[in-house]
């Protein structure tokens, strides 16, 4: 029995270092391109419903983003969103998003600072909101090409709305956002 427990306990060892070894790999490499999808609402995308001026409830089109990875250690932000209503809500809705993210680490729990632009133009055209934010947060990879993300967000944000002719500014902190991404 002695015997048994003891080649049972090598070969776990053996294999957990296999698997170790493979988990290590993820697709944080100069070239790779990821697809992004929030899976929480956020100020740069997910569906956030708003309420403009005259009470109306509408949402924020939904943002498909991607990375380009210009290093190991280094990605290019970009996103784009589109949303068309029709009925008694008709409108176009319009987001847009570029940024840059700095890896701290490339291992498969990757730590990241980064900065972000962003515009949304919804209820028509009628309302618009920029921001320039800074983002910090990290990526952890479930294999080599999945990955999950939480980032938070803290900058400058404006909001311009016609009906009625309003405009505010802000400075601070801008919420956090959870995201899967695919590698390809």
């Amino acid at each position: 029995m002695k015997k048994f427990v003891k080649v049972a306990s090598a070969v776990s060892i053996v294999l957990g270092m296999g698997m170790g070894t493979a988990q290590a790999e993820n697709s944080l490499q100069n070239g790779s391109f990821a697809l992004n999808m929030q899976i929480s609402d956020s100020i740069l995308g997910g569906n956030v419903a708003v309420t403009d001026g005259l009470g109306n409830q509408t949402e924020t089109p939904l943002m498909v983003a991607g990375k380009f990875m210009i290093a190991k250690d280094a990605a290019v932000l970009l996103g784009f969103g589109l949303g068309i209503h029709g009925g008694d809500s008709e409108g176009t809705d319009l987001a847009i998003k570029g940024g840059y993210r700095s890896y701290m680490s490339t291992a498969d729990f990757a730590p990241f600072v980064g900065a972000s632009f962003a515009m949304k133009s919804y209820n028509d055209g009628d309302t618009t909101e920029t921001f320039v934010l800074g983002e910090f947060g990290a990526e952890y990879f479930l294999s080599r090409q999945f990955s999950v993300e939480g980032s938070a967000y803290a900058g400058y944000g404006a909001i311009s709305q016609d009906i009625p002719d309003t405009t505010a500014s802000r400075i601070g902190t801008y919420g956090s956002s959870v995201s899967v991404n695919y590698y390809f």
